[in-house]
């Protein structure tokens, strides 16, 4: 697996690229859940071929930043510790 790929590590298995986005995705609220399922309808290969397109092109569709953002404490309080 390549060093730039998203991976999820949980206490039972690894995931990595669209089985890992699909994952998380599956953890966040609706829409997200309902995608986060319905893409595993896709085989696998087709799967980490989009992953890596998106992966390819969104620093031009969103931008790309010099320093680390962080968030203030209100957003900061809606993450797990």
């Amino acid at each position: 697996q390549a060093l730039n790929s998203m991976v999820l590590v949980t206490p039972h298995q690894m995931l990595t690229e669209s089985n890992a986005a699909l994952a998380i995705a599956r953890l966040l609220p609706f829409p997200w859940c309902w995608l986060g399922r319905a893409g595993l309808l896709l085989p696998q290969g087709i799967r980490n071929y989009c992953y890596r397109w998106i992966a390819q092109h969104r620093y031009r569709w969103w931008g790309q930043k010099k320093e680390c953002w962080v968030p203030n404490p209100a957003l900061q309080a809606k993450f797990l510790s």
